[in-house]
């Protein structure tokens, strides 16, 4: 994934997804610390984020300072404080080697080969990595609010190849219940039962990016109907629709439903992760049937890009920065009346990347070639030259850069076509609310 920052922090839930990566204007990693701040989370202390003021972080590729606007109109004055995680230590991993002695023989001696962190919400080895935050300094009867916020998937590497493979690639291809949505579920299960014993008033939010939105419906989806009630919203960003995989977890309709309930998607139609099983959700298209559309998760928004952009380009469809705020913490979405060439986009890509997955699976390919076609074309990378993964890649690529530009040229049309009927409205009076 690229770097491309919110150019606000008006977006509360945004705020908090964007912040547990690493590398952000706001950061909430332990290893993302400076020594003095890591030792008052070693010590049981919580670190005050607030999301009202202005951020500087310097920008790497562009050798320059980024200030990104502190947000308006934010909850608890934008105040949050995380907790730490009392059960974060370091894991050693280690390799047992035969080695000669002077006399001649030999002895087994044990070397560290690897070291990671581990806890209730924290586990490198696996991919998990999640961040437990609250409203008030510590836990207590004065808390009202709590909120965890879930890490996605880092850009690509050998130590992160989990989330890619195991997490990110098993889901699309197999629907899979993730392994990390299994460590999310019992981290909720245990802050749910701390709340009920110090917090009684308080419930919690869930709000994550990516790979980090599968981790937390899945994750949801293994509390109880009690622990349920203690969920307050579920807001997920650029992640796709979870029904195949949790109805292959054995949840009933209306278990789904219950979720769902929880659940508002904000993605936008130029992802391909946030596009990913929502073929046949979003809107109708020329030439379809009177069928109605699926029922995904949650509700869904699909968002108002800043930039028209695909997942690759260096303001990626897939990052936090091509959000738009409207001022008041709300994100601009389309709908049937308001850029409605957007819905069809992202019906478009959506349909087009379950076009190439079918593809591939009725040609019975590979698993480990299929993982690499589909981790290309999340990830914009040709990670396969054999001839059916290059031309999969290839023809997605092709339609995909269609869809967007026709998406640009049918945005510049209506935009022609709106903006001056709008004004005279403004002019006469007759917009209001919401619609002003």
């Amino acid at each position: 994934m690229t770097n491309s920052n919110l150019k606000t922090f008006d977006n509360f839930y945004a705020d908090l997804a964007q912040s547990a990566y690493l590398g952000r204007p706001v950061r909430f990693p332990y290893e993302s610390q400076l020594k003095d701040i890591r030792k008052l989370l070693d010590n049981g202390d919580s670190l005050e984020f607030d999301f009202s003021q202005d951020t500087k972080i310097y920008n790497k590729d562009k050798k320059e300072w980024e200030i990104t606007p502190g947000g308006k109109h934010l909850p608890h004055n934008g105040k949050v404080y995380l907790q730490p995680d009392p059960d974060l230590h370091t894991v050693e991993d280690t390799i047992k080697l035969q080695v000669g002695d002077s006399g001649g023989g030999v002895h087994q001696e044990e070397y560290p080969i690897k070291r990671y962190q581990k806890g209730l919400l924290t586990d490198e080895r696996a991919g998990f990595n999640a961040y437990y935050l609250t409203d008030t300094p510590t836990l207590t009867k004065d808390t009202k609010k709590t909120y965890m916020t879930i890490r996605g998937s880092d850009a690509i590497s050998i130590e992160n190849l989990n989330d890619w493979i195991d997490n990110d690639a098993q889901f699309a291809l197999n629907h899979i219940h993730t392994p990390q949505a299994k460590l999310a579920t019992v981290g909720m299960k245990t802050k749910i039962a701390e709340m009920r014993e110090k917090a009684p008033n308080a419930t919690m939010d869930i709000t994550a990016h990516s790979l980090g939105t599968i981790v937390s419906a899945q994750g949801v989806a293994g509390l109880s109907d009690q622990e349920l009630e203690k969920i307050g919203k579920v807001v997920l960003f650029d992640g796709p629709d979870t029904t195949k995989s949790l109805k292959k977890m054995g949840l009933s309709d209306e278990k789904i439903k219950k979720i769902s309930e929880k659940i508002e998607y904000y993605v936008n139609p130029f992802d391909v992760v946030g596009m990913l099983n929502r073929e046949h959700t979003i809107t109708k298209l020329p030439g379809d049937s009177d069928e109605p559309l699926k029922k995904p998760v949650g509700k869904v928004n699909v968002l108002v890009p800043l930039h028209y952009t695909q997942i690759t380009d260096p303001e990626s469809s897939h990052d936090f920065g091509v959000f738009q705020s409207d001022g008041k913490g709300n994100l601009l979405t389309a709908s049937e009346d308001f850029h409605p060439e957007l819905l069809r986009a992202g019906e478009k890509l959506a349909r087009l990347i379950a076009t190439t997955l079918d593809s591939l699976r009725a040609l019975g390919v590979d698993e480990n070639v299929a993982s690499n076609v589909l981790n290309a074309i999340m990830r914009g990378e040709i990670v396969n030259k054999a001839a059916i993964g290059y031309g999969f890649y290839k023809n997605f690529t092709t339609e995909y850069s269609k869809i967007v530009e026709e998406a640009r040229q049918e945005s510049i049309k209506w935009d022609r076509e709106a903006i001056p009927h709008y004004q005279e409205q403004l002019r006469n009076g007759n917009l209001t609310g919401e619609k002003r």
